[in-house]
């Protein structure tokens, strides 16, 4: 049992030995792979994607025959062992062996996947590395289009200088230009005054001469109508020419006399008029009746009485409708106005208004 179990370790000690050799090269195989992609990537050189995967595959395959023919020389061995220890030794070292055989298995299956593994992570730094080439790219051409543009700005603000230049030159021109206009508008402004200034004054004086001549016209005109109503019995008195009639006639017809003589039945406004009037010593129509409104007495000219010197008296006016127009009756008084019928036979007094 002693030797079988010596027999068994230096199996034991074989197969360790050869799984450790199996998994330095595999480890060995791997780096070299790693290595290889990650130098290809670096430096943009390598295989195609295809044939690196068939490469791949075949190192995998050669592996796992490695493996497989490494089985079949333990299970030999194992066999020829068992034979010669007899059947309990056998049975031990068949189960040591499935122990052994799982755990390769196990490892395999490990290393498949760190290999699956890394194969994926290449995949994707492969991916990032064209990423990132095609951001270079895209970086290079940007920056192309960049150098493009600050050129064609310098370009630009070169020519806005020389347009600013040439600007600046036409605005000092103009500065000049508009100093020697301004001058002369000031010259021209100051001389326009002076002439607006003898301007004024020949208006002024042109304008005392025309009221002095209109004066004088007026003057003329009024000692002329005044003459010549003093030639027809015209009687002046305040600013108005006055005639006495010398016949008789009704208030209507007394006024339609005045108004072909350019006059209109006298209108009383002040005690000084009504004092006039009674000088003449006579019964006479004067401008005022209440023929439209009974009790409202308004003036030939429509204004209403502001004020009046009727004979209180007699109670004057007291002759209701029938009695429609004013006269003058009892001249010897103060106040003398009578109201009286329109038709009756009267004199009459004109008035005239001649002043200036």
């Amino acid at each position: 049992m002693d030797q079988a179990y010596m027999g068994m370790e230096d199996v034991s000690g074989s197969n360790i030995k050869l799984r450790r050799l199996v998994e330095t090269s595999e480890d060995n195989s791997i780096d070299d792979e790693m290595s290889q992609t990650v130098q290809c990537e670096t430096t943009g050189l390598g295989l195609p994607g295809s044939e690196f995967v068939k490469k791949s595959y075949c190192r995998a395959a050669v592996i796992l025959l490695g493996l497989l023919c490494l089985f079949l020389l333990i299970g030999s061995i194992t066999v020829v062992f068992l034979f010669t220890q007899g059947k309990s030794q056998w049975e031990m070292d068949t189960v040591l062996l499935h122990r052994l055989y799982n755990n390769l298995t196990s490892e395999r299956n490990q290393l498949l996947t760190s290999y699956n593994n890394l194969t994926i992570k290449r995949e994707q730094l492969l991916t990032s590395y064209n990423n990132l080439k095609t951001e270079k790219d895209q970086l290079l051409t940007s920056y192309n289009n960049l150098t493009i543009e600050r050129e064609q700005l310098l370009t630009s603000y070169n020519n806005l200088k020389t347009e600013k230049d040439q600007l600046l030159t036409s605005y000092n021109n103009l500065t000049t230009e508009r100093e020697q206009l301004l001058t002369s508008y000031n010259n021209l402004k100051t001389e326009k005054n002076q002439l607006l200034t003898s301007y004024n004054n020949k208006v002024k004086e042109r304008d005392q001469l025309q009221t002095r001549f209109e004066d004088m016209t007026k003057n003329r005109d009024y000692l002329q109508r005044k003459l010549q109503d003093c030639r027809e019995n015209w009687v002046a008195f305040s600013n108005s020419l006055y005639q006495v009639s010398s016949v008789r006639k009704s208030w209507e017809e007394s006024r339609q006399d005045c108004l072909q003589k350019g006059a209109d039945l006298m209108i009383i406004n002040s005690r000084e008029e009504q004092n006039f009037v009674n000088q003449f010593k006579k019964n006479l129509w004067i401008g005022l009746t209440d023929s439209q409104t009974e009790g409202t007495w308004k003036w030939v000219d429509g204004t209403r009485t502001s004020t009046s010197y009727w004979n209180r008296r007699n109670g004057e006016p007291n002759g209701g409708t029938q009695q429609n127009c004013g006269e003058i009756d009892n001249y010897n008084a103060e106040d003398s106005w009578n109201d009286a019928p329109c038709s009756n036979g009267q004199f009459w007094v004109c008035e005239k208004r001649v002043s200036p």
